[in-house]
């Protein structure tokens, strides 16, 4: 696993001076660069990269997000999509979850948790790629409370994630921006990602591909979707032999 730092990004930069190379384990590479975050940083590997960075969003909550990458279009060669490392997805986010109830963060700018967002912005690489991100507001980038207890965190986390995964690998198509859905999901199979309701109409043969060439099972949201898009959806994905269920469905039967 390669940790991937912008020296230009506040929380990533803050991030590069507390975790050294000697609070990571070996397997982990640390990597630091300037700029936003390209196909070519950091290049030449195989292994799964972990940006962490700054988070902006329209509503100031104290939150850390994680999410795939993907910018949908049927143009790209693979439908605009980044591979994902399911297992490392699923992991990182249970594990911030289960940390912030055993020991809550609260600053002066509130009461931290964590969300899963959709799939979003790239770099459009062909590494497997995830985003950590702190906040909503240039307030939370400087919360120096809340980037030590991420380092702490990741420091635990990276010593403790052990590669590879015997459960399935699925992805969301539908429901909102932060994949409301996948608290359903996740105590069964490791979720790579979400595609929300607002880029159904993106979604083609292209992307449908990708996602089942990548991974073990496309779930629709069929309750998340809207109706024209669902029913084209299901029945491209048929006439595609694409591995796919409605949510609900599978949710059935693993109950």
């Amino acid at each position: 696993m390669r940790l991937a730092l912008s020296l230009d990004d506040p929380v990533a930069s803050r991030l590069a001076t507390l975790l050294t190379e000697d609070d990571l384990p070996r397997r982990v590479e640390r990597v630091t660069y300037h700029g936003e975050p390209v196909e070519t940083i950091p290049p030449g590997t195989r292994e799964p990269i972990l940006y962490v960075s700054r988070h902006q969003a329209r509503k100031r909550q104290p939150v850390f997000t994680v999410h795939s990458l993907a910018i949908p279009s049927e143009d790209h060669p693979t439908g605009g999509l980044v591979p994902t490392d399911a297992h490392l997805l699923t992991r990182l986010y249970t594990f911030l979850s289960s940390m912030l109830r055993e020991e809550p963060l609260t600053t002066p700018f509130g009461s931290y948790s964590v969300s899963l967002e959709a799939s979003h912005h790239g770099p459009l690489s062909p590494y497997e790629s995830i985003f950590l991100e702190l906040g909503t507001h240039e307030e939370h980038w400087q919360d120096e409370a809340a980037i030590r207890w991420l380092a702490r965190m990741l420091t635990r986390f990276l010593h403790s994630y052990q590669p590879g995964a015997e459960r399935e690998r699925v992805f969301l198509i539908g429901g909102n921006h932060y994949c409301a859905s996948a608290e359903r999901i996740l105590p069964h199979a490791d979720l790579a990602g979400c595609l929300p309701k607002h880029t159904a109409s993106l979604i083609g043969k292209r992307i449908l591909t990708t996602l089942h060439a990548w991974y073990d099972l496309i779930l629709l949201d069929w309750d998340g979707l809207p109706g024209g898009e669902k029913q084209r959806l299901a029945k491209l994905a048929d006439d595609l032999h694409i591995n796919w269920m409605k949510l609900k469905e599978w949710r059935r039967q693993h109950a």
